[in-house]
């Protein structure tokens, strides 16, 4: 990642700390996280997911080669699709800043064919970004069913 990109990345992280756009910014919220081996993406909220993460490590992939954002900014047991719809700038812009990949997406965000689709930033031609979407790692550990399902999306991430 260029210092261009981490300027960028840092500049985000002190404007979505300020956002007051929907009522839910009163009950805090949640900074994505990156570093600068970030070239993959995760939504939803799965940083601090023990379980996620040691089945990630057994197909070769650590957290650290990750920009995991929410769908929500804030945080909030309410998926309304209006607060959905608010925060999904801060992931367009995001993602427009490290262009990952690929993704996967974890719960109730809004994927086309397999594919996430971001707002284009200063009239550039920005990739659609190949996603996987899966079950939520905290639903995937209550079964053995839900963690094979979890195990194959994370095949089909690393095979993408």
């Amino acid at each position: 990642m260029d210092n261009k990109t981490i300027r960028l990345l840092y500049l985000l992280d002190s404007r979505i700390e300020q956002c007051t756009e929907c009522p839910l910014h009163i009950n805090g919220r949640i900074k994505p996280y990156w570093t600068v081996d970030a070239s993959y993406l995760l939504i939803g909220n799965v940083e601090n997911n023990t379980f996620l993460w040691e089945l990630m490590e057994k197909q070769g992939f650590f957290k650290k080669q990750f920009l995991i954002i929410n769908n929500l900014n804030c945080i909030s047991k309410d998926q309304n699709p209006s607060y959905i719809n608010i925060c999904k700038k801060w992931v367009d812009l995001y993602v427009n800043a490290v262009l990952p990949l690929r993704g996967m997406i974890f719960g109730n965000y809004l994927i086309e064919n397999g594919m996430i689709e971001l707002r284009r930033i200063n009239n550039l031609n920005m990739p659609i970004i190949p996603m996987v979407k899966s079950i939520t790692p905290k639903f995937a550990k209550l079964s053995v069913k839900g963690t094979n399902l979890l195990e194959q999306a994370i095949v089909k991430f690393k095979l993408m």
